[in-house]
């Protein structure tokens, strides 16, 4: 049976504080064979658009809850992605699912919720566009479809939400949720964050509050991420731990 991951694969077990790369260990883990997790046993993934597709993390949880694997993958579309992840419990995507039809003043209710609740990093919260934009070819035309204008950020993964829009389905959407990171930290620290996650700040206290929800060291998830080949964009790794 072919594993349906690619041959580059980054991993971190409990316990290691260096990253480490394999192909055998990487082939088993959905492959269902005998070494599998058994049922019962919950994978949380997320995963997010970037550069030529789809970055993912996906950890693995005991029956107490106590993390034993945590991974990142690449992909090179939303259809990879939901084929690898067809064992994952709880898929979180960062990535608008669900748009309007219509444009409304702040968005869809969700962006307006999460705005309120992030205060201080509200802005981090952008309007996605209606679901007419999403066949425009260039960004004045998405602009002219979307009726109120489009920020260049959300042209610019306009590729990214159509392949998300496509293909998700209401038996899918049981088990893949839109997540936003900006709100998974700020339930890790009861709190919304100080810093802008691309300030050196900001990066070690999402850092912190990760390795203290995984129980790792941040010294094992910066070996993670050195890991992960540098000419791809880096994977967030707050998607799988909001799902939890």
């Amino acid at each position: 049976m072919r594993s349906v991951f690619k041959p580059e694969y980054t991993f971190l077990k409990t316990g290691k504080t260096m990253a480490e790369k394999t192909h055998r260990v990487k082939c088993m883990l959905f492959r269902g064979a005998s070494r599998s997790p058994r049922a019962g046993i919950d994978w949380l993934g997320g995963v997010d658009g970037c550069r030529g597709g789809w970055v993912g993390a996906f950890a693995h949880f005991s029956q107490r809850g106590d993390l034993q694997w945590l991974y990142l993958d690449r992909h090179s579309s939303f259809a990879e992605v939901l084929e690898a992840a067809r064992r994952v419990a709880v898929l979180a995507v960062d990535i608008p699912i669900g748009l309007l039809d219509v444009p409304h003043p702040g968005g869809r209710g969700c962006d307006r919720l999460a705005r309120a609740q992030l205060r201080g990093r509200r802005g981090s919260v952008f309007t996605p566009p209606v679901r007419a934009a999403l066949g425009a070819r260039s960004h004045r035309e998405a602009q002219r479809r979307n009726g109120t204008g489009l920020s260049r950020q959300s042209f610019n993964i306009l590729p990214r939400i159509r392949e998300v829009d496509r293909l998700l389905t209401p038996r899918l959407q049981q088990r893949v949720f839109e997540a936003h990171p900006e709100l998974a930290f700020a339930r890790l620290a009861d709190r919304p964050l100080r810093h802008s996650k691309k300030s050196a700040p900001g990066r070690a206290e999402r850092l912190r509050l990760l390795a203290r929800r995984l129980g790792l060291s941040t010294r094992a998830l910066r070996a993670l991420h050195a890991g992960y080949p540098k000419h791809e964009e880096s994977p967030s790794m707050t998607c799988s731990m909001r799902s939890r």
